[in-house]
């Protein structure tokens, strides 16, 4: 159900813009609108240069902050700053940051040293020996570097170019390394010291550098201080961690509750550029529900006692556009507000579609799943989850939908006779109401087919309904033939199917079928151009496609059978076992999906565009209201 909503002004003097605005914002119910300045003979409400100067303050501050909040990682909740302390912000933000500026550098710095001595230990390990020799010689010079394969062929192919170049003066020593990479030393002449790095330049190969505090030691002893690093680094780094976590637990909620306060103070700026001004006084227009109107003046009474006035304006339905919808629906249909939440709200003066979906969604689901195991299952679980999780308001939302999908499975199940699947009706246990309703049966087809044609009929016929329903409501001509139109041309349509193409009703049908159908074509033609005819195909076409119920549902039901049939072939206790906690499980898990997703996309799709839904989208209702505290 929509919530009624009264339009406000609310008049006073220009002096007391400002508080009037936080009053506003304290009570948290009034969505601003803005005025039409020409209509009302106002001109927009002007920022002081102090309003300015300090709007601009708070914007660079929070900027400093979100810098701060990035570093720190911060994702916790805000704290209450019950007497903020705004002159010292800048200076608390500043230490803060350097704090967390300086442990991130230093972060950063160790885990790159700590990359290149986990990137080099081995391999300097491994060559050290070698090394250590040629570092004293002034007419041997060596080249370490790291291959990425382990492969000989490769380090003999490049010995072997080496050896050209340098006319054999060179060797390459190698050494396979834990993880597939292999450390190699080319040796060689100093005078060849120019055609080597040039060839491994060529080549793409990195000459194996140390660490720049490293440099000039002795290789025995770089190959120490590499082990030793390679055990202290990762110490700092989890002490920098723990300073960095205690630094963000310190300061994280402070600087949010602060962000908060400003997210306020910003707001109410953004509220004053509505707002219309006189010469003397300042207007505000704004939408708030009826029921709170006495409240709001009531408040302003006691704040202002007659400087400030609140006139209720008549919502004209052209202005429904500009109207926030409040959706207030009973507490079990209001979990299905959730299905709508990813569109924007029906138009205000419309219907609000909620408590149909809350009716159809899981009646469609339960007419795919049908099993009487599978719903009292998924009924255990919504109510663990509902007690479990009672404070998370999404988690009780999915729980309270898929109670009632679970309700209809049950249902389903019994008029079906199955119980996961045809084991129920194995153990004489339960059998369908029908053989014609047995869908492991050829003989339950046609019956299944027609009862979900049927579904879509209502369902469709439902939505024409409603768009009838709004059209009279609103005295629009348009809109009240239009549903009208669709709805008897649909007729005309089957009407003119079964008694030409199937001669499922009397001949007699037929003239009035087509003249039934050709009116409707000529009204829609009127209305919506070329295009109106055509749609009343559209529309039958809307109703075949509910023909998805169905078939999803046999495959829903030969997947319970298929699960029963894996466990009778292993046979005994382990074949029930196999079957009840294996496949079970899994062919319910798998094919969830669909009875989900093709519910849905009927909602979507053939259901909500039969009275315009996503044609004529309706405004969030976004109070201004404080985030902050008081």
């Amino acid at each position: 159900m929509i919530v009624a909503m009264a339009k406000a002004l609310v008049i006073g003097p220009k002096a007391l813009q400002p508080r009037v605005i936080k009053t506003l914002q304290t009570m948290g119910r009034v969505h601003l609108s803005g005025l039409n300045w020409n209509e009302h003979h106002l001109k927009p409400y002007d920022l002081s240069p102090e309003q300015l100067a300090r709007k601009q303050w708070l914007e660079q501050v929070g900027s400093d902050i979100d810098q701060t909040l990035a570093l720190l990682g911060f994702r916790g909740k805000p704290a209450g700053v019950a007497t903020p302390d705004w002159p010292k912000l800048p200076e608390l933000i500043s230490g803060f940051q350097q704090k967390a500026k300086e442990l991130a550098r230093e972060k950063m710095e160790l885990e790159d040293e700590l990359s290149l001595v986990e990137s080099y230990r081995e391999a300097y390990q491994a060559l050290a020996p070698l090394m250590s020799k040629l570092e004293k010689s002034r007419k041997v010079r060596a080249f370490g570097f790291i291959l990425k394969v382990s492969d000989v062929k490769v380090v003999k192919a490049l010995a072997l170019q080496l050896g050209k170049l340098t006319s054999g003066r060179s060797e390459v020593y190698s050494h396979p390394l834990n993880d597939g990479r292999t450390a190699a030393l080319a040796a060689y002449h100093a005078s060849d010291t120019d055609k080597i790095k040039g060839f491994f330049s060529k080549a793409g190969i990195s000459e194996l550098k140390l660490p720049s505090s490293l440099e000039a030691r002795p290789m025995t002893e770089v190959v120490a201080l590499l082990k030793q690093k390679a055990s202290a680094l990762p110490k700092r780094l989890e002490e920098i961690g723990r300073e960095l976590a205690e630094l963000s637990s310190s300061s994280g909620p402070v600087l949010l509750g602060y962000k908060a306060l400003m997210a306020d103070e910003l707001a109410r700026f953004g509220a004053s550029a509505q707002t219309g001004q006189g010469s003397l006084t300042f207007v505000l227009q704004g939408y708030l529900p009826q029921g709170q109107v006495e409240d709001l003046k009531a408040l302003l009474r006691k704040e202002y006692r007659d400087q400030v006035s609140v006139q209720i304006v008549e919502i004209d339905q052209h202005q429904a556009e500009k109207v926030p919808v409040i959706l207030n629906n009973r507490s079990l249909i209001k979990p299905f507000e959730l299905l709508l939440s990813i569109f924007n709200p029906p138009r205000y003066g419309t219907v609000d579609p909620t408590p149909f979906i809350a009716f159809f969604f899981p009646l469609f689901f339960g007419f795919i799943v049908g099993d009487i195991g599978y719903g009292i299952l998924m009924l255990a679980a919504s109510v663990m989850v509902m007690i479990k999780l009672k404070h998370n308001v999404l988690a009780r939302s999915l729980a309270t939908i898929f109670m009632f999908c679970a309700v209809w499975t049950t249902i389903f199940g019994v008029v079906f006779g199955e119980l996961f699947g045809d084991f129920g009706e194995h153990m004489h246990w339960i059998k369908p109401m029908a053989e014609t309703l047995n869908r492991l049966s050829s003989e339950s087809i046609m019956t299944l087919f027609k009862i979900a044609l049927m579904i879509g009929v209502v369902q469709v016929y439902v939505g024409f309904g409603i768009m009838l329903y709004i059209g009279i409501k609103h005295r629009n001509l348009h809109h009240i033939l239009e549903p009208l139109a669709f709805a008897l041309g649909v007729i005309g349509v089957f009407g003119v199917f079964f008694t030409m193409m199937i001669k499922m009703l009397p001949a007699a049908f037929m003239w009035p079928s087509i003249i039934l159908t050709g009116a409707s074509a000529v009204t829609l033609g009127i209305l919506a151009g070329v295009a109106g005819p055509i749609e009343i195909f559209g529309a039958v076409g809307n109703i075949l496609s509910y023909a998805r119920l169905f078939a999803i549902g046999l495959s829903a039901a030969y997947l319970a059978y298929a699960a029963n049939l894996i466990g009778r072939t292993i046979g005994g206790v382990t074949g029930f076992l196999v079957a009840a906690l294996v496949v079970h499980p899994l062919f319910f898990a798998l094919g969830l999906i669909s009875p989900i997703m093709q519910p849905f996309r009927l909602q979507v799709v053939e259901f909500l565009t039969k009275f315009k839904y996503h044609d004529y989208p309706g405004k969030q209702y976004k109070p201004l209201k404080t985030t902050g505290g008081k």
